[in-house]
């Protein structure tokens, strides 16, 4: 019997990761990560004899599925995020496929193991089909958000762009929920925008998304903002065990200890006080009274106006 599935979303940038590495040192929990990566291909042992490897059945990143979609391809993507965590044929195939050694072969007990274990799903690619997720899969779902000028911080320190010819291919996506910002995002397909303009409608195309969500499903999904998080990580994480019925271990507590004291620091260990505030470390004031002034209207939703002090 398949354990229910645990979808963990959000912007990118936005804590999921951190999330879905604290869920997933429970030794209940089996982490997946961005299985809604396009670029994903699965490993073939048969691949020299000429058997193509199977790729991804997404188009695009952030791609939109709901009821509506095609059978055919509504089909083969519960199929293909399934392969990700039960045992068939597919799945021990792609496993044996990457078998190189002795330790690869420990690896591939481990992974067979780690398939009774209950799923969890950590992808911000995701985001814009976590209802088709939570509907085919029954997923539970915890949505991360983070603060714009936080984001916006980060996807300059790490140069991330963004692609919106993903977004304007994806007629249906627009007409449904984006329509508002349907002429920006084609500017923004035609011309490459400072990462601070990227980031703002970014930002705002996908927690005007998220405000969506949680006017739907604030009573049986998990909204969460990464500051909540960073203040009281034990607390705020404890109510998240209890949202998925998962036993709020000592192992657990120490993983989470480790992640926000910063003793280590890196992307997933930091002192997350400190971390809260570190866009004011990259952001000029000018940059930030221009995000302010820009996202106001969707931030509203989530932040006061001491958040940006």
């Amino acid at each position: 019997m398949i354990k229910q599935p645990i979808l963990v979303t959000g912007i990118h940038r936005s804590g999921s990761t951190w999330i879905g590495k604290v869920i997933s040192s429970s030794s209940e929990v089996k982490y997946i990560h961005e299985p809604f990566n396009v670029f994903i291909q699965w490993a073939n042992p048969f691949r020299k004899l000429g058997i193509q490897t199977k790729q991804s059945p997404f188009s695009y990143m952030f791609e939109y599925i709901d009821d509506k979609s095609s059978l055919t391809k509504r089909k083969k993507v519960v199929k293909f995020i399934k392969n990700f965590y039960t045992l068939n044929t597919h799945s021990v195939m792609h496993e044996i496929g990457k078998i190189r050694g002795v330790k690869d072969f420990e690896r591939f007990r481990h992974e067979l193991k780690s398939r009774t274990q209950r799923p969890l799903l950590k992808d911000p690619i995701a985001l814009f089909s976590s209802e088709f997720l939570a509907q085919e899969l029954n997923c539970k779902v915890i949505i991360s958000i983070r603060h714009p000028a936080a984001f916006i911080a980060s996807i300059i320190r790490k140069n991330w762009g963004f692609t919106f010819d993903a977004l304007l291919d994806q007629e249906r996506l627009i007409d449904l929920h984006l329509l508002k910002y349907k002429e920006e995002i084609k500017e923004f397909s035609r011309k490459e925008y400072p990462l601070i303009d990227q980031g703002i409608l970014v930002w705002n195309i996908m927690y005007d998304f998220v405000n969506q969500l949680e006017a739907k499903h604030n009573k049986d999904w998990y909204f969460i903002t990464h500051e909540q998080l960073s203040v009281a990580p034990l607390e705020e994480f404890e109510k998240i065990f209890q949202y998925l019925d998962l036993d709020f271990s000592e192992d657990v507590i120490n993983q989470i200890e480790l992640s926000t004291s910063g003793k280590v620091k890196n992307d997933l260990n930091r002192n997350s006080l400190d971390n809260i505030k570190s866009w004011k470390n990259i952001l000029t004031k000018e940059e930030v009274f221009k995000i302010n002034s820009k996202t106001e209207l969707v931030a509203n939703k989530f932040y006061d106006d001491d958040s940006w002090i």
